[in-house]
């Protein structure tokens, strides 16, 4: 069963895949001056790849999201958006609308075809459900490759610098002589290996 609504980012990564040292040595800048500049061009950056909008269709730093559904599953599978999920919770609001947590020795998490699912076990009984909300059952999770820069595979984090670079060279929406294209051939390459396709 999937999610109703597109999933929730609840909590973002702390940190960029990539640091100001490491932008600033690929743009070969030695002064201080554009470090804001910089730093907003690595957020655009990040931003192009990552998380539910992102080009990559994954996460690159462990964040948490949330999915809700309106009734439990009647395969007894709730699939989640993003693959490379741990820490999972589910919770579900019951006919009162008081907030359960449901014990991780009811369900297993499954990976499959780039995304993760939620199975119940035979052993969990379904209870009954708010009928206040449209959604009363809920996961959260952290999906993401861990929570460190180097745990980032490095053809995405120079994917990334690739990015930065094109910014701080064409600093306007259009460059005479140039095409516009939505990532710089250089990052489409690198990242091709990663990115998940979902239907």
């Amino acid at each position: 069963m999937k999610s109703e609504h597109k999933p929730s980012r609840m909590g973002a990564a702390p940190r960029l895949p990539i640091t100001l040292e490491e932008a600033k040595a690929h743009l070969v800048v030695d002064f201080n001056d554009d470090d804001g500049l910089i730093l907003a061009y690595m957020q655009a950056a990040v931003d192009q790849l990552d998380g539910y909008e992102g080009a990559l269709n994954r996460c690159l730093l462990n964040q948490t999201w949330r999915e809700v559904y309106r009734d439990w599953p009647v395969d007894r599978e709730l699939e989640l958006w993003f693959g490379d999920v741990s820490a999972v919770t589910v919770t579900f609001l019951d006919q009162s609308g008081v907030e359960h947590v449901i014990d991780e020795a009811c369900y297993e998490l499954l990976e499959g075809f780039g995304r993760s699912f939620i199975r119940f076990l035979p052993t969990f009984t379904e209870p009954l459900l708010s009928k206040d909300t449209t959604t009363p059952v809920r996961v959260e999770y952290v999906t993401g490759f861990g929570d460190l820069p180097e745990n980032v595979p490095a053809a995405i984090r120079y994917g990334a610098l690739m990015i930065v670079g094109s910014y701080y060279a064409n600093r306007e929406d259009l460059v005479v002589g140039s095409q516009a294209s939505t990532l710089p051939r250089s990052t489409e390459l690198m990242i091709k290996r990663y990115r998940r396709f979902v239907v």
